[in-house]
């Protein structure tokens, strides 16, 4: 039997783990649901809710955390958000830029007002060492669609696909169109390692790290 939205109650509350979208013709995407988010230089051990970036930061360079529906940059180091430098934490407000130093800076997005989650992008070169286009920081909801407002934007679908986090995991609000490896459900489900979810026109994988 497929687990329907009422099953969120009796899912069991699991430690978050990592997840990566690989969408076709659109990039992959770090998937967070720590509350705590760390940036910081290469690492041989990278644990769930820290991102490594080929760039000569500590390891533990800058931190993003969720209080309530906002978000903090904290930084024993210092970041300068916006040209504003700060010493211990920061609000965040959509749109901000954040210079970690020696040159690597990012972009602070919440594109959808009715969703806590949020986006980090890479403005300068240095990419993570694990491959992303893009960091979700996800609470609650997640959309993927052709809007503006969508945390990935995925230009050429015809409709959004909205992902649920519920007690540590994943899950896929099944809609009329949209298939979990070629099948269709009418409720909510959670969401394992090699899952293919598509529709007319588009398809992506997930993958389970951490």
């Amino acid at each position: 039997m497929e687990p329907s939205e009422s099953s969120f109650a009796g899912a069991g509350c699991d430690e978050p783990r990592d997840h990566e979208l690989w969408v076709d013709q659109v990039g992959v995407f770090r998937v967070s649901l720590a509350r705590e988010f760390l940036i910081g230089g290469p690492n041989p051990v990278q644990k769930p809710g820290q991102i490594a970036l080929q760039a000569r930061l500590s390891r533990r360079q800058a931190g993003i955390v969720r209080s309530g529906e906002s978000y903090l940059v904290r930084s024993e180091r210092g970041v300068i958000v916006g040209d504003a430098p700060r010493q211990t934490e920061h609000l965040l407000a959509d749109g901000a830029v954040l210079d970690l130093g020696e040159g690597v800076s990012l972009r602070f997005r919440m594109p959808h007002r009715l969703s806590p989650s949020a986006r980090l992008e890479f403005l300068s070169d240095h990419r993570p060492v694990r491959r992303a286009d893009a960091v979700i920081l996800m609470s609650g909801t997640c959309l993927l669609g052709p809007g503006s407002d969508c945390h990935l934007v995925c230009p050429g679908w015809s409709q959004t696909v909205i992902l649920l986090e519920r007690q540590g995991a994943l899950w896929l609000k099944m809609e009329r169109g949209v298939l979990l490896n070629g099948r269709s459900f009418e409720t909510v489900t959670r969401l394992a390692h090699g899952d293919i979810v598509e529709g007319d026109d588009f398809r992506f994988r997930v993958e389970v790290i951490g």
